[in-house]
């Protein structure tokens, strides 16, 4: 109950809370009438409800394994964050850089066929909404893929651990949290491949290209939640989402589409 109740567990739930109604015009663009608005808000009313429980359990276990959510309890506690200066810039441009990066390999499976060269403008979002997108992937998506998932699979691995060596005591280990790291990683890629199965047929190419544009982000973004706290992950993901869903489409809309 004190969880519940905390302005921890009350800040990172109305934040995922709000960045799940965010997303609705992006997504009334990009599914193309797939869905309609009120489906669209009923999905983003489960979503927050659900991320209730994302928070929770991420705020229940994740201080017993070492992952941190350290510049919002340093706010919260009105001290300086023992994080040191600078590590959200360097998640900043590490973001930024896998969102060059998600570009650099989007015009190579553009070549190989394996995806739209140049897509209909009218699937495709606009800057204003890619920003609102962003803002739901930096906060929602890492509330439920690291605060929630890679938390949870890194309790589980452990619990596992414990109980075939039947030592309760055994201490966590780096493959814990590896293993953690990646399978989350692969299940991000493989909901954003879900994704684009709605909206297009998928091949061989496109699968791979989806999966790799998946699990290279996730990968950067658990490995940012275990070494220096959920706000790098999510300073990350931002960075990322705004090169790609930003920048990229305003250079789309002014010289391409």
């Amino acid at each position: 109950m004190k969880i519940l109740t905390s302005p921890m567990f009350l800040i990172l739930w109305g934040a995922a809370l709000v960045s799940a109604f965010l997303v609705i015009p992006y997504n009334l663009v990009l599914t193309a009438g797939l869905y309609t608005t009120g489906e669209l808000v009923r999905s983003a009313v489960m979503n927050g409800v659900l991320s209730a429980l994302a928070v929770w359990v991420g705020l229940k276990l994740g201080p017993s394994l070492g992952y941190r959510i350290p510049w919002l309890s340093a706010w919260l506690r009105k001290e300086p964050p023992d994080e040191k200066p600078g590590t959200l810039r360097q998640a900043l441009i590490l973001g930024a850089a896998a969102g060059a990066f998600l570009l650099l390999i989007s015009w190579l499976a553009g070549l190989a066929g394996w995806v739209p060269v140049e897509p209909d403008r009218s699937l495709v979002p606009g800057p204003f909404r890619g920003l609102l997108a962003s803002l739901y992937g930096a906060i929602f998506e890492e509330v439920q893929m690291r605060l929630f998932l890679m938390t949870l699979l890194t309790w589980m691995g452990l619990g596992i651990t414990r109980f075939l060596r039947q030592d309760r005591q055994s201490g966590i280990q780096t493959g814990h949290y590896l293993a953690a790291l990646l399978v989350t990683a692969l299940l991000f890629a493989l909901g954003h491949l879900g994704g684009a199965a709605q909206l297009a047929p998928l091949t061989l190419g496109s699968t791979l290209y989806y999966l790799l544009a998946g699990m290279f982000p996730g990968a950067l973004y658990g490995w940012l939640y275990w070494k220096k706290g959920l706000e790098a992950a999510m300073v990350a993901h931002l960075a990322t989402d705004l090169v790609t869903q930003v920048i990229w489409r305003s250079v789309q809309f002014l010289f391409y589409l």
